[in-house]
């Protein structure tokens, strides 16, 4: 599975000159707030509100 986000990545960065907006990542690890886990699909639902579009989510695990 890491290998898979890794090759994502490298497609990412080497792409970077053709595209039209900046994009983002954001390296998040165990979130946890208060004893309460954000869900993948609810850490998408606030990224879409704040504008950001196309997000995808990755859990790695150990």
């Amino acid at each position: 599975m890491i290998s898979n986000f890794v090759i994502k990545l490298g497609c990412l960065v080497q792409n970077t000159d053709s595209l039209p907006m900046p994009q983002y990542l954001a390296f998040l690890r165990a979130i946890n707030v208060g004893g309460h886990t954000v869900k993948p699909n609810q850490l998408r639902c606030m990224f879409e509100a704040l504008s950001f579009a196309n997000i995808e989510t990755f859990i790695v695990e150990q």
